[in-house]
């Protein structure tokens, strides 16, 4: 792939193929909602830790019994605990990187989605303050 001087690492993957399934739009990251000290705004979605409760959510449409993968840019982290992508698909809470740059997380939905949303929280190990930064996320049917 060639030319592209704002084309992140993680937009680059998405050109790439495969069947993705973008979360937002890039722009203004409008449709999370962000509970705690955290917001969703141009920039992205940034998750602050202050006590409990830190957590995003976007509503998706993830199909049952199907493997997806999850790809997001970590623009800026100062994380010192977990960071997780909560139980909604998988029925378990998948531990996921804090770690700038592009991160990948495969993952296969139950049977039964009861409650189809992408939630990541910071788990309360995090010292009040510290942060994550995610742009360019986008969810891909099948391993990437």
């Amino acid at each position: 792939m060639s030319g592209g001087g704002d084309v992140t690492p993680a937009k680059r993957l998405i050109m790439m193929g495969g069947k993705a399934n973008l979360i937002d739009n890039g722009t203004n990251y409008s449709n999370w909602f962000v509970n705690g000290g955290g917001y969703a705004d141009a920039n992205g979605v940034r998750l602050v830790a202050n006590g409990t409760y830190d957590y995003a959510v976007l509503n998706t449409n993830l199909k049952p019994s199907t493997t997806y993968t999850l790809v997001y840019r970590v623009a800026e982290s100062t994380v010192d605990g977990l960071f997780y992508m909560a139980n909604r698909y998988t029925g378990l809470d998948e531990r996921i990187s804090s770690t700038v740059g592009v991160q990948k997380a495969t993952f296969t939905t139950q049977e039964t989605i009861t409650d189809n949303q992408l939630r990541f929280y910071l788990a309360n190990n995090c010292t009040d303050g510290t942060y994550v930064l995610l742009t360019d996320l986008a969810i891909y049917e099948g391993v990437v």
